[in-house]
């Protein structure tokens, strides 16, 4: 039985993420709203390293750590993932003491991280599931189920209780949009088919005036990413395709590009360099465009999904930073001339900050860095979970799920600041903090964030949505925040 795959030790502990030899290395325990955090090591693997099917991770889970499993997905980054019921990486959580919820990262048939928190347990799954992934993937095809969903290119895998029974479900797409199909995990029957219907598109809100009051622009739809430098172009993602548009004021909005069919359905981000170059992000890879986003080239140097994109400055030298998701993944340094120079080998977040350096991000162990356009990097701590960093070395602020944090010393301690939900930071030129937050509005403060005042309490009012502001960018002609669209799950 594939659940019964024979594992065996190595002598590994990867609980800490290796960036580079001026990042801080860290067992230390970490504190969030969650609860106390424990990074683990971690010591087991396939003999052979490849995709695994989902009983096959609770396998390697089990094996790793005696517990009862809460749920599991698959972390898709490529088109081939998820394809024949196998992932390359998968996400499972255990509850292995009374308080205690230990999540674990499975890459190519390895637990590669463990942290365990502290918090309340939900209700355990069976330790494997009668139809394994393999099944479910048949299944799921012949129920009229295509691969892509959203930024996901293959096959996604859920595993979790739903409304009180164990569920699997298997997500991709139907005719370009969302979809999934949920199957008894015990007998495989199928138990529905959904897509997932936009209800009110959302769009882009603009404030003049640094956060304090905003408008709604003509931008409409799924944006995804807008460029934090100008003339300022948006990303935006439709049924049928990609387009590019471009404002020359941040409030009235002109399509400029549909993107070519090789870049794919998926992107990520998209940034502007100072000679107005456009750079995007997509499961393809790396792309640039030279004409506001009319024709589009890949030189090759990066094929893999490229998941951030920012642009360093120290005087007049810039650099490129970009973090791959999969294949090559890491951190890289592009510099105008010179070779490419990696800077670390996980996957991370990227924040530009104020200065013109770039931050660098692992949100589960707390560590990061700082680098400049000369790839110069400094070690940062950071708050559990952290999102995004901004400010300078004078005052940084760094924005997690649950709360805003600043530090006036380089990053050695953190204050809470804010302490509400959000998702999205910026600070503009003068030193404005503008916070946009999942249904909890916009928050600006103009006192080095000693107090904030709450300019947006319902985001729909201007703009009708989600009520996520999850991206706030702030430019020379005003600040720019993503309103969510509403989407809801519905049966075909």
């Amino acid at each position: 039985m594939r659940s019964q795959q024979r594992v065996r030790a190595l002598a590994i502990a990867l609980g800490v993420l290796s960036l580079s030899a001026a990042f801080v290395s860290t067992r230390a325990v970490a504190h969030g709203s969650g609860g106390t955090q424990r990074v683990l090591p971690v010591a087991s693997a396939l003999e052979a390293a490849r995709p695994v099917t989902l009983n096959e991770a609770l396998a390697l889970a089990k094996a790793a750590f005696n517990g009862d499993i809460l749920s599991a997905q698959s972390v898709n980054a490529t088109e081939r993932d998820g394809i024949g019921g196998r992932a390359s990486a998968w996400n499972v959580t255990l509850a292995t003491a009374q308080r205690e919820v230990t999540e674990l990262r499975i890459q190519d048939g390895a637990v590669v991280r463990a942290v365990a928190t502290s918090r309340e347990r939900g209700a355990p799954l069976p330790a494997a599931a009668d139809t394994d992934t393999d099944i479910a993937y048949k299944r799921a095809i012949g129920a009229g189920l295509q691969p892509g969903m959203g930024k996901a290119p293959g096959y996604v895998y859920e595993f979790q209780s739903r409304d009180g029974a164990a569920m699997l479900s298997v997500l991709g797409s139907s005719n370009g949009t969302p979809a999934r199909v949920d199957l008894d995990p015990r007998s495989g029957a199928l138990r529905g088919r959904y897509r997932l219907v936009p209800t009110s598109l959302g769009g882009v809100m603009f404030s003049a005036d640094g956060g304090e009051t905003w408008s709604a622009t003509d931008l409409r739809g799924s944006v995804f990413a807008i460029t934090n430098s100008e003339p300022v172009a948006a990303l935006i993602e439709e049924p049928d395709a990609l387009r590019v548009s471009r404002s020359d004021d941040g409030s009235h909005w002109t399509t400029t590009a549909v993107l070519p069919s090789a870049i794919g359905r998926h992107a990520f981000t998209l940034r502007g360099t100072p000679t107005h170059e456009l750079l995007l992000g997509a499961t393809t890879g790396l792309w640039r465009s030279q004409d506001g986003g009319l024709t589009w080239s890949n030189d090759g140097l990066f094929t893999d999904p490229v998941q951030y994109i920012e642009i360093a400055r120290t005087g007049a030298s810039v650099a490129l930073v970009l973090s791959v998701a999969a294949g090559q993944v890491g951190a890289y340094l592009i510099p105008s001339q010179g070779p490419a120079r990696q800077l670390a080998d996980h996957a991370v977040r990227l924040s530009a900050l104020r200065d013109g350096r770039v931050a660098l991000i692992d949100e589960t162990s707390r560590t990061a860095g700082i680098v400049d356009a000369a790839g110069d990097m400094r070690p940062l701590r950071v708050p559990s979970h952290t999102l995004r960093v901004s400010g300078d070395d004078s005052l940084l602020y760094a924005a997690t799920p649950e709360a805003v944090f600043t530090s006036k010393d380089r990053g050695n301690t953190w204050t809470v600041s804010l302490l509400e939900n959000n998702a999205s930071l910026a600070v503009t030129r003068s030193g404005v903090a503008v916070v946009g937050g999942f249904r909890t509005g916009v928050y600006v403060s103009d006192s080095d964030g000693n107090a904030w005042k709450r300019t947006v309490t319902t985001a729909s009012t201007i703009i009708p949505g989600s009520n996520e502001i999850w991206s706030v960018v702030s430019l020379s002609l005003g600040v720019l925040a993503i309103q969510g669209g509403m989407r809801a799950w519905q049966p075909f």
